[in-house]
């Protein structure tokens, strides 16, 4: 094996990236200005003043996100870091950071920096700051910053923190980190079911809430944009499940629970319309309202049918978002979506990358009970131009962990020992050091079954 490895260095600071808006995206906010066009003037034609007025608003706020968008941009220096977003800057120290998350909030486009003052809030009172506030000081969106590399990105940033100075912190202030583990293990440490069924629960009603006030004020007409908090509220809600519970494997119990809270905005902003058209509060006369409103449905059998078949694909929709059957992989092989790289399936989605060391199809009938390694550093990758050409794992950091099983070759590259997973590698590249923290899934009796990381091409 050839012993050259292309080594990445840290941006030399002070150093700014501007945002960028992608082609497609343009082209989809413009098809969007013009169907909200349409309907203000659809309004004016049939002089439905509020259908009018509410698209000339959405246009307006459309207009002015994407000009405060084209101001925006990220700013690196030797003593902070600041972003500005549309209309809104964020600057941090350096002395402030105590840790930098890749794939933020479960989102593969999002870097997030912890501070000292989010890991202090959270302990002084962590159910109430986890439902109020973000447990990152700053979000870097990714995708829209098209001419940086991540990688030197999270070198650079790392490059600032004073590892002492944060190991000392943590230490006096009670907070235990195995550093052995991804640094986003301070954020895992609040992973609870329970807060994440709460925080859905409380987003549910109130995106019930806002359908039910939508649909009192609107005519018709504009139901579709009603529906659409209902399509956005899902996602949302859903969000918040996998933001604050670590879902390690399937569970149907515990995600039929998120599927029955994804009903709840539908069921909540049919019941509250009549409430917020007449323009009272729930009183001793509520029963009696809700029944006259379910039997107004069931006579009107078309609505009624359609209402619960609504219920009925939120939720299946939350309780298997993100669940692929056996047939589906068979599916997904057939058409392209699981292809064979060297001696491996793979699939992209997004930035993610993903190995697999067995069939994609067994996995969620033989691998159920698994568990999870992070490797922060020491990674080597054969970078192609779409995806890594090759793989190369320290076998140190294998051994650290115990009874990990592999079947790999292994490859000495400048003395050192490495697990080599071949990828086909068309271009023949060299390897490349890799910055980003790696995941390994492993089965019940510690045989490696997935590898997945971050894949971003070159800048």
């Amino acid at each position: 094996m050839d012993d050259n490895v292309d080594i990445k260095l840290p941006y030399e600071v002070p150093i700014t990236f501007k945002y960028k808006v992608s082609e497609k995206r343009l082209m989809a906010l413009f098809f969007v200005i013009l169907i909200f066009i349409s309907l203000s003037y659809l309004g004016l034609i049939a002089e439905d003043y509020t259908m009018m007025m509410v698209g000339i608003l959405i246009i307006v706020l459309l207009l002015a996100i994407t000009f405060g968008f084209y101001r925006s941009y990220l700013e690196i220096s030797g003593d902070y870091i600041k972003i500005k977003f549309s209309y809104i800057s964020k600057t941090v120290r350096w002395d402030e950071v105590v840790s930098i998350v890749l794939n933020a909030n479960n989102d593969k486009n999002l870097i997030g920096i912890i501070t000292k003052k989010k890991l202090l809030r959270q302990k002084k009172n962590r159910v109430l700051n986890d439902l109020l506030y973000s447990p990152y000081e700053i979000l870097i969106q990714l995708d829209f910053l098209q001419q940086m590399d991540v990688e030197r990105l999270f070198m650079t940033i790392e490059d600032k923190m004073n590892c002492d100075e944060i190991n000392e912190f943590l230490q006096r202030e009670g907070f235990l980190v195995d550093d052995k583990k991804e640094t986003n293990q301070l954020e895992e440490k609040t992973s609870s079911i329970y807060k994440a069924y709460l925080m859905c629960f409380m987003w549910a009603v109130i995106i019930g809430l806002l359908y039910g006030f939508l649909s009192s004020i609107l005519s018709g007409d504009l139901y579709l944009i009603t529906f659409a908090v209902i399509y956005l509220g899902t996602y949302k809600i859903i969000g918040i499940y996998h933001k604050n519970y670590n879902e390690q494997s399937f569970n149907i119990f515990k995600r039929l629970i998120v599927g029955l809270i994804c009903t709840l905005p539908l069921i909540i902003g049919i019941l509250s319309e009549d409430f917020f058209h007449a323009k009272v509060l729930p009183n001793r006369d509520t029963f009696m309202i809700v029944r006259n409103k379910i039997w107004t449905l069931k006579n009107d059998e078309a609505l009624f049918i359609m209402i619960l078949f609504g219920i009925g694909v939120l939720l299946y929709y939350g309780t298997f978002h993100g669940k692929t059957f056996k047939i589906q992989y068979k599916i997904y092989k057939l058409i392209g979506l699981y292809k064979r790289y060297g001696d491996y399936y793979c699939n992209k989605d997004g930035a993610l990358f993903n190995i697999y060391l067995v069939d994609p199809q067994e996995l969620n009938y033989e691998y159920m009970d698994i568990d999870v390694l992070h490797i922060e550093k020491g990674c080597l990758v054969e970078k192609d131009k779409k995806r890594p050409g090759g793989l190369y794992i320290p076998l140190e950091n294998l051994k650290e962990s115990n009874n990990i099983s592999w079947k790999q070759r292994h490859v000495f590259i400048e003395g050192k020992q490495y697990l080599y997973f071949d990828l086909g590698n068309p271009d023949k590249c060299l390897p490349k050091e890799y910055q980003l923290p790696l995941v390994i899934y492993l089965d019940k009796d510690k045989n490696m079954i997935t590898i997945q990381m971050s894949y971003y091409r070159e800048k």
